[in-house]
């Protein structure tokens, strides 16, 4: 959070600014904790439906074959 926004809410000029800088930075916050992790995850799963799981191809690569 803002740290200086508390402090200017009770100055008549800038009040304006800080609430609207208190409720944007804590939405910001929350979704850029909420869509990062779940756009990876997403990723990830398409990746490894469509054969682009790279760490999974290149231990494959490295096993000798048996037979």
């Amino acid at each position: 959070m803002v740290v200086g926004a508390p402090v200017i809410l009770f100055d008549p000029i800038f009040q304006g600014l800080a609430i609207s800088l208190m409720p944007g930075e804590a939405a910001s916050q929350l979704f850029s904790r909420m869509t990062v992790p779940i756009l990876y995850f997403i990723d990830k799963r398409w990746e490894s439906a469509h054969g682009h799981d790279i760490a999974h191809r290149e231990s494959q690569e490295q096993e000798p074959a048996k037979g």
